[in-house]
């Protein structure tokens, strides 16, 4: 039994579209022969839903870039986050972004969006990922109330100069998911520790992990086990991969399940 692990945009899927019937068919194909998938995303389990549920088979979803892992039904299983004054006090620590354009708001436990006050990036979470959007002025939160991860988001311009302090560096696990993201976890918490999770928790070898992924949230993951870069994938990601696949737009993610994990699986079971 395999795990395959996917990340979405520019992976699974094309600039937000659906996944291709080609992917579709490759993944689905893989669940009929025994093994199991999980989709790693930024996202959340409401944002990472609407891709799992195109599936039958045992799936997963390791989600806030690895703060959380649940099942299929988006029950949490396990999470690593942190407390809702972390938030408070990095937002205060960079309020020139905000006056500039950029946004800062956290992810809850139970999938919402937390913010001081909406805003156009607030706006694109939930047209993009369905996630609902909670005014914490409008709402009672204790400062230990727990929460997976702060975002700090951005155009492209603005996010470029983005500098975390020293502290920050420190304290945090910080990633730069996309060119208008960056986002803060718990220090050591990224998507190969979501998916290390979930493998011990499967028993399934690590010698028997396959992870796709193009960006610099996914660089750890595809160092860990047998990680499949795509074609369109940053230089960092392709440097750690096991196996280089065709881009995003000529289905990739079909091409390594048929040119690599079903090969390997074939000779493995042919030494066997």
């Amino acid at each position: 039994m395999n795990l395959l692990v996917f990340d979405v945009d520019a992976t699974l899927v094309y600039q937000g579209g659906n996944i291709s019937k080609p992917n579709r068919e490759a993944i689905q194909s893989c669940l009929d022969e025994g093994d199991v998938m999980a989709i790693a995303s930024g996202r959340e389990s409401h944002g990472i839903a609407q891709y799992l549920n195109q599936f039958r088979g045992p799936r997963y979803a390791i989600g806030a870039n690895g703060a959380a892992v649940y099942d299929e039904a988006g029950h949490l299983l396990f999470s690593s986050g942190l407390p809702l004054s972390d938030f408070y006090e990095f937002r205060e620590a960079h309020l020139s972004l905000l006056k500039e354009g950029g946004a800062i708001y956290a992810y809850s436990l139970d999938g919402k969006v937390l913010t001081e006050e909406e805003n156009p990036w607030t706006d694109l979470e939930t047209r993009l990922n369905h996630i609902p959007v909670v005014t914490l002025k409008q709402h009672s939160f204790l400062p230990s109330d727990p929460i997976l991860k702060i975002m700090v988001a951005g155009p492209k311009t603005l996010m470029k100069d983005f500098t975390p302090t020293k502290e920050e560096k420190s304290k945090y696990h910080l990633v730069r998911s996309n060119p208008c993201f960056v986002e803060v976890l718990h220090k050591g918490v990224d998507k190969a520790s979501g998916v290390e999770w979930l493998r011990r928790a499967l028993n399934i070898p690590a010698a028997k992990v396959y992870t796709f992924g193009d960006e610099g949230n996914d660089v750890e993951m595809l160092r860990s086990y047998q990680g499949i870069a795509m074609g369109n994938a940053i230089p960092e990601a392709k440097a750690v991969a096991k196996f280089v696949t065709l881009d995003v737009q000529h289905d990739g993610v079909a091409y390594a399940i048929r040119h690599w994990v079903k090969e390997r699986k074939d000779t493995c079971t042919k030494k066997n």
